[in-house]
Formats: C-alpha cells, structure tokens, sequence
C-alpha cells in the first residue's frame, strides 16, 4: 500500500468522523449505532487509536475506545474507556494558542519573564514567553533525563 493511499484513507476517515459528529450534534436523536459502525470499522483496518466522549447538556451521551492502549513486541492491549495516553507534543499547539489569546487579550506579552509565574525555576527572570515558545529557554528537557522512562509507571492518577 503506497504512503499517498494511506494518507488519503486517513484524510477520508477523519472527514467521515467529522461529518458523523457534526450531525450526531445537530440532530434531535443521537444515532449511536452510526457512530459504533464507524469505529467498528476504523477499528478493524487499524486505522485510529484513541478514546471518544460526547456530552449534551452536560450528560455523557456517548463513550467508546478503538485501537490500543499499548503495543509492545507484537502484543497489543486493546484500549478501554478508562486508557489514560500519554499526549506528548501535541499539547504544546494547544498551549501555543492559549498563549496567543491571552497576548491577543492584553493579559500577556512575548517579553513576559517566566519568573512572574514560576519564579523557582532556574533563570526564570531571564527567561521570556516567547523563548518558552521558541523552546529556546535552555530549561532541561524531561524526556532527555535518564528516568524518563520510569515516570509514568511511578504515576497513580486517578480521574474522577
């Protein structure tokens, strides 16, 4: 399979989901057995990985799994609603536009110095928030430093 039809059929699935969640929104009945048949089927060609939720009016209407919650020399976990993931870079997009609200907002600045929010941090005043995103802060990186990898197994968090 060519790496160009792959990342079509991943385009294509995603335009599937959105649409698929945009009328399951817009609707006056929520279809769950829609919504399962194309997880179902997501599932099956291992093309997604993750956990969904959909509330309304702030009761949960929906929760379903795909995919794996560990892959590990050939052994796959299935995932499960309760699968805690490990979000990794993808939060710093999240981050980054947050920043820029506040900065849109007044509330904020490029030059602010980090130490106005985390003053024991090493050379905080000398640091500003637009180095932080530039990730040019010269703070130490934590997924270099040697027990990286022992972290999440000393983690016990428990969300209620």
């Amino acid at each position: 399979m060519s790496k160009h039809f792959h990342n079509d059929s991943k385009k294509a699935y995603r335009f599937l989901l959105f649409l698929i969640l945009q009328s399951c929104t817009q609707a006056q009945t929520f279809n769950k057995a829609k919504l399962d048949s194309f997880f179902v089927a997501l599932n099956k060609n291992d093309q997604s990985m993750g956990n969904i939720a959909i509330s309304a009016n702030g009761v949960l209407v929906y929760q379903n799994a795909i995919g794996f919650s560990q892959i590990n020399k050939g052994a796959k976990t299935p995932a499960t609603i309760d699968t805690k993931y490990r979000v990794g870079s993808i939060t710093k997009m999240f981050t980054a536009v947050m920043i820029f609200q506040l900065i849109d907002e007044g509330k904020l600045s490029f030059e602010t110095p980090l130490a106005r929010y985390f003053p024991q941090l090493p050379n905080a005043s000398k640091i500003n928030i637009r180095e932080m995103l530039d990730h040019r802060s010269g703070l130490h990186n934590f997924t270099s430093d040697s027990l990286y990898s022992t972290y999440m197994g000393s983690l016990s968090l428990k969300l209620k």
